[in-house]
């Protein structure tokens, strides 16, 4: 005779995805000396934003993407490159704003400022890649994003963060704190030629 139980087996949490950088050389090179200046220039540089353009692309065709740029202006020029993904930025509309955080959650690629990503409520479950279009130097916005991509997911082993090494002495510090970053969560980090 069989006893029924209303017991449930434990559930069993899921694995948090392992985390891998890939670094590329930009290619980007700017005689500025000033950090600002660099910056602008940057953002701006068409053969750079085509780069990230491309990488993105990349891991769209492997997993969900999350592309975050410094500025609305240049997440205006990737989404020119890159033809297609879920937008946010702040300048838009609440209620586009509203309906892009309802459809980014089953976008391929998502192109967001730094700025609207570490928003509270914004959630990173379910992409698989993220890609940092400008040099980031705040290691607390990097955790932050590398914290909400590492979120367990159902079929979520493993995530990839793309970053560009920017051959520039305004640039090398950002570098440094960066990698410190990824050295201290145990992150590999893979150089690409």
């Amino acid at each position: 005779m069989r006893i029924r139980t209303t017991e449930r087996m434990p559930h069993r949490p899921l694995p948090a995805p392992r985390l891998q950088v890939e670094m590329y050389d930009s290619g980007f090179r700017c005689e500025s000396r000033g950090w600002a200046h660099f910056m602008t220039a940057a953002r701006r540089d068409e053969s750079r934003n085509m780069l990230l353009a491309e990488l993105a692309i990349e891991q769209v065709e492997q997993r969900p993407t999350l592309l975050l740029a410094e500025t609305v202006e240049q997440v205006r020029l990737l989404e020119e490159y890159t033809g297609d993904g879920v937008v946010i930025h702040e300048l838009i509309t609440k209620s586009v704003l509203d309906q892009a955080r309802i459809d980014m959650h089953n976008a391929p690629l998502l192109l967001a400022t730094y700025l609207t990503a570490s928003a509270d409520d914004f959630t990173a479950t379910h992409w698989r890649a993220l890609v940092l279009g400008s040099p980031l130097s705040n290691r607390g916005w990097l955790l932050g994003y590398l914290n909400r991509l590492s979120k367990p997911a159902p079929g979520k082993e493993t995530a990839t963060i793309v970053d560009l090494e920017d051959p520039h002495c305004a640039a090398y510090r950002a570098l440094c704190n960066r990698l410190s970053v990824y050295s201290r969560m145990d992150i590999p980090v893979r150089r690409v030629a």
